[in-house]
């Protein structure tokens, strides 16, 4: 196991894990998931959107989506991170805690990932029956950014409707 590592913010985390993660063929499942600060209940403590992270995971070995959660929280508690947290009524106070203790990790739904033959095209699809469906547009804008061997034109998303 590394060395434990301190960072100042939780968007930091993406030095050590990666926002995407996905096999480059053939078609598998995939999960969305955010991580994201637990409020201070004593202090009342209001997060916005920049204590929050998303990942993007999908797997061909992996059968079940949760076999994919299940991988990433190995991974992230095998990281050893520690976050600076000031205190902010008192920054004298400042405290380093792990952050897998300040921090709550969910799967916000799942689908299908599929790669064309040439691997330039890409397909968001489907739905988790564990987690139910991922919100498709945010993983394509998610996979988007992050890959930069596929184009706009080349990710297409199918949202289920209800």
């Amino acid at each position: 196991m590394e060395a434990s590592k301190t960072i100042q913010n939780i968007q930091e985390i993406y030095q050590y894990l990666p926002k995407v993660q996905i096999d480059r063929s053939s078609k598998f499942k995939y999960i969305y998931i955010s991580c994201y600060l637990k409020p201070d209940k004593k202090k009342k403590t209001v997060f916005t959107a920049k204590d929050s992270v998303y990942f993007v995971r999908g797997f061909q070995k992996f059968p079940f989506h949760a076999d994919i959660f299940d991988d990433f929280i190995k991974k992230f508690n095998d990281l050893d991170l520690f976050l600076e947290n000031p205190d902010l009524e008192n920054p004298a106070k400042t405290q380093i805690k792990p952050l897998k203790s300040l921090v709550k990790i969910e799967v916000y739904g799942g689908g299908w990932l599929e790669w064309d033959l040439s691997g330039k095209k890409l397909d968001v699809f489907g739905e988790s029956q564990r987690y139910g469906p991922a919100n498709h547009q945010k993983t394509r804008e998610v996979l988007l950014k992050e890959l930069k061997e596929i184009k706009n034109e080349d990710v297409t998303y199918e949202e289920l409707e209800f």
